[in-house]
């Protein structure tokens, strides 16, 4: 079974993607056929029915297109679904046998750090997201920019 708590946030998630979903204009049906998986699927992980893994989460907000506010939200309340025990797992586990899983887990809880660190009014969000992906290996650091690019509706 799974954890309530978890499931709580999982909840508050799927009600800021609701919301999202409805300033989109965009239905379930379309979003579960643009990501690959049934409209039920999806309509249970913004239920809070079913954990909302870190793929779908990403796949989901580059659909819908948050506002750099809408979007650290929803990273610092995926942020509170991971807990300490599984934030310390991660970091221990060696690079070499981390799965993609684990991986997107690890950057979604920095870019809730680095968002934390910004908060203090120096530069804009959007820039220090930029800072980070320029961190990531060329290949994560191109498909991170381009869902930034296109979130952020730059060229």
């Amino acid at each position: 079974m799974f954890n309530k708590e978890k499931l709580d946030v999982d909840a508050k998630i799927g009600e800021k993607i609701r919301t999202l979903m409805s300033e989109s204009g965009k239905s379930q049906k379309d979003i579960a056929e643009m990501i690959g998986i049934a409209a039920p699927t999806l309509n249970q992980m913004i239920s809070g029915v079913v954990p909302l893994a870190a793929e779908r989460f990403f796949q989901v907000l580059a659909i819908l297109n948050p506002s750099t506010d809408q979007l650290f939200e929803l990273f610092r309340l995926y942020r509170e679904k991971l807990s300490a025990k599984r934030y310390n797992q991660l970091i221990q586990i060696p690079a070499e046998q981390q799965t993609a899983q684990d991986r997107r887990e690890l950057k979604i809880i920095q870019l809730w750090v680095l968002n934390s660190v910004i908060e203090d009014g120096t530069g804009s969000q959007l820039d220090a997201l930029k800072v980070y992906v320029s961190k990531l290996n060329e290949d994560e650091a191109g498909k991170a920019l381009s869902v930034l690019k296109v979130m952020f509706g730059e060229k």
